[in-house]
């Protein structure tokens, strides 16, 4: 009968490990960059459509000095113009469930899930300030859950964007991203 026990706990142990370490992916990401960009406290108005790419991640800039350039002349560091960018994905899980996401910037951002095609705000980190941004716990829906994140640079002081469902390490990694010419530099942003 004790053997019945351990293994049921064991059991139970395993079942919530997984269920804890159940793989959250980011996925679908396209960005449009505008200028100006006006935070009003609870979403990001855009202005003028000045450039779309897509990524295979949201980590631009934040680490070491490295600022987010995404279209140079135009979003230059400290160059006192306001620009933003409206990013879409998708937050994919295999099984429904909660799942921790961070959303780090400088300067300010928002993320709303879509929710039955209307967008509910789940992330605040908006206003002007350094780097900074809550870890969240959200509920998803096995499939896709689409997403939009809303992000605008002051034009004064850092500038980028962290989407990620793991905390925004302390120390670089060992893969270096160069998203073309929307990273200033190779081998500047960790992923």
């Amino acid at each position: 009968m004790k053997n019945l026990q351990i293994i049921t706990i064991l059991a139970a142990l395993f079942s919530l490990v997984i269920q804890v370490n159940a793989a959250l992916e980011i996925s679908s990401i396209n960005i449009n960059i505008y200028t100006p960009a006006t935070d009003t406290g609870s979403s990001i108005t855009f202005g003028s459509l000045i450039d779309s790419f897509s990524s295979p991640d949201i980590h631009f800039g934040l680490w070491n000095s490295v600022y987010w350039d995404p279209v140079p002349g135009v979003t230059t560091h400290d160059n006192g113009v306001t620009w933003g960018a409206d990013i879409t994905g998708s937050l994919t899980v295999d099984t429904a469930g909660d799942y921790a996401v961070n959303l780090i910037s400088d300067d300010g951002s928002y993320l709303f899930l879509i929710v039955n095609g209307s967008p509910a705000l789940v992330i605040n980190n908006g206003g002007d300030h350094g780097t900074q941004g809550p870890t969240v716990v959200l509920t998803l829906n096995a499939g896709d859950n689409p997403f939009e994140l809303q992000y605008r640079e002051n034009g004064i002081g850092g500038s980028g964007v962290w989407l990620t469902p793991e905390p925004l390490p302390t120390e670089p990694r060992s893969r270096a991203y160069n998203h073309d010419r929307r990273c200033p530099a190779a081998g500047a942003v960790w992923g």
